[in-house]
Parts: structure tokens; sequence; C-alpha cells
């Protein structure tokens, strides 16, 4: 017997085994019904975008977040620098 005949074999022996294991089932036809829709179409969502307004905002705010930032780090470091 060659390998891919005992490879073969054992599949056989797993799917034997797991057709023993396992009970056909049968499905809810409702479910499989709504499944069906929900899958093949489109959802009723609707994404809202930000305004360009909200869009400059949260940039103004970041810049002057980060301008704040380094002046706070620049006057830090004279300080520092002063006392030595």
């Amino acid at each position: 017997m060659t390998r891919a005949e005992k490879a073969l074999n054992q599949y056989d022996e797993v799917e034997e085994q797991l057709q023993e294991s396992f009970r056909p089932v049968i499905p809810d036809p409702e479910f499989v019904r709504q499944l069906y829709h929900r899958l093949t179409y489109k959802p009723a969502m609707v994404v809202e975008r930000r305004s360009d307004a909200e869009f400059l905002l949260a940039i103004a705010f970041g810049v002057l977040t980060g301008a704040a930032v380094i002046l706070l780090v620049k006057r830090l470091v004279e300080a520092l620098l002063k006392r030595s």
C-alpha cells in the first residue's frame, strides 16, 4: 500500500467516524429564509458623515493643543536651564 493510499484510507476512516458521530440536522425553514434575506439584501442602515465644520473644529483643537504643549515644554526647559 502506497503512502497516498494510506492517507486516503485514514481520511475515509475519519469521515466514517464523523458520519457516525453526528446526526443530520433539518434546519427551520423560517430561519433559513431570514438568514438568506440578511445575507443577500442590503441593510437599511444610514451612516452619518461628519460635517465639514466638525472636521475643521477637530483640526483646530488639535493644532491649539499641540501649540499649548510646545509652549509648556519650552517654558519648562527655559526654567530648568535658568536654575543651572
